[in-house]
């Protein structure tokens, strides 16, 4: 009998990745479309996400991944409160690269007509 796979095993993948390239791209059609910067920036920062991840935040996981729980000492703990630092310089970078189209229509989502 042959076994059918979820259809997630096979496109989550690709799902995954979609979803994490999206709003940068998104970002980036806008900036292309209308020329105004804060939108670039936004995009920009949104797709630095990911270097910053993969160079910076993930050294850190791999590291607390491959410590055993009879092994966890103080450099565990070091590793961890560093882990929570970097994670929040990511999240500020996401909530600043989201914040900048509300920067860019601001006026009008006030109701206030733009300039």
């Amino acid at each position: 009998m042959k076994t059918i796979r979820r259809p997630t095993a096979q496109w989550g993948p690709a799902c995954r990745l979609l979803s994490r390239s999206f709003p940068g791209l998104l970002g980036a059609a806008a900036w292309w479309q209308t020329g105004n910067p804060l939108l670039g920036v936004g995009a920009a920062i949104i797709i630095l996400n990911w270097p910053y991840t993969m160079l910076v935040i993930m050294p850190v996981n791999r590291r607390l991944e491959a410590t055993r729980p009879e092994e966890a000492g103080d450099e565990t703990r070091d590793l961890l409160v560093r882990w929570g630092k970097l994670h929040a310089g990511r999240s500020a970078l996401g909530a600043i690269a989201a914040a900048r189209p509300f920067a860019v229509f601001e006026p009008s989502c006030r109701g206030l007509p733009a300039q």
